[in-house]
């Protein structure tokens, strides 16, 4: 059985900021109180929304699993400046919001990419860390595959204190999001698909970062984490380094053949099969 998300533009940040939210019912085997057998929040990446990840909230929910998101501000239908963060723990209160729409509980944070990085953030800075048990990522950004020459890096920084808002493209491929070419056309169609960002968004994006790393090696956590190994977004090398450097539990997976996005790949039935599988280990605990 298929599950739909419910949209719900009323979640707002505590700064005000509208977001529009979705929420996912669990399907599977609930339990005879019709308590779910977990909860899982969604992050997703740059220049994407929430509703691209129907079929990650539908391995969740297949399992009993209530699941849960927004469209970060700037991205999907939520609002904000597009492609634009004054500071990056703005995220953070984004996630607030998303955590609100789960029942309580403990809860399974599942972030691609960007998502990865704001989510690392969020719990840097202890926001959520009460409810999140674990952590599953896939490609998350913990380095970018491709370094600016120098002059383009210095003055994205510069641009991010004297003009902040001004976009520019995000540099990605859309052809290194997946191997399949329905998936890259397919995203390439979206209306809600956003190819830029602003300088003050990379300022922030770098110093996030930086704080990632410092945080990396003291986290405690669980996680589940999944690399692409034709990964031309992330870098591979940072992918492995966070494998090694993880404080807490760590279990990695490499998926051969498969491009950044590998729920959208080759592999995407045993991804979800895999995810799910982690999900349902981390709450029989």
């Amino acid at each position: 059985m298929s599950a739909s998300a419910r949209k719900n533009s009323a979640p707002s940040a505590s700064d005000g900021t509208a977001l529009c939210g979705y929420h996912w019912a669990p399907q599977g085997e609930i339990g005879q109180e019709g308590i779910p057998r977990g909860r899982v929040l969604l992050v997703h990446g740059l220049g994407e929304h929430l509703g691209r990840y129907q079929g990650v909230a539908e391995a969740f929910t297949a399992v009993g699993m209530e699941v849960a998101g927004v469209d970060l501000r700037g991205f999907g239908k939520s609002l904000g400046r597009r492609g634009h963060i004054s500071q990056w723990q703005d995220y953070g209160r984004d996630l607030d919001q998303g955590l609100a729409l789960l029942s309580p509980g403990p809860v399974l944070v599942f972030a691609h990419s960007m998502g990865g990085l704001v989510a690392l953030d969020w719990l840097r800075t202890q926001r959520g860390e009460s409810r999140v048990t674990a952590l599953c990522c896939s490609g998350p950004l913990v380095g970018n595959a491709a370094t600016p020459p120098a002059w383009q890096h210095h003055l994205a920084k510069a641009l991010g204190r004297l003009c902040p808002i001004l976009p520019f493209p995000n540099g990605i491929p859309l052809e290194d999001l997946s191997s399949l070419g329905s998936e890259v056309e397919r995203f390439r169609q979206d209306p809600l698909r956003i190819g830029t960002v602003t300088p003050r968004w990379y300022r922030e994006m770098l110093t996030a970062l930086d704080h990632a790393w410092d945080f990396i090696p003291q986290a405690t956590l669980p996680m589940q984490l999944h690399i692409a190994e034709e990964e031309r977004v992330i870098s591979l090398p940072a992918l492995r380094q966070l494998s090694q450097s993880w404080g807490g539990e760590i279990d990695t997976h490499s998926w051969p053949g498969s491009r950044h996005e590998i729920m959208h790949d080759l592999a995407q039935e045993d991804f979800l099969a895999k995810i799910a599988a982690y999900a349902q280990d981390i709450f029989r605990r």
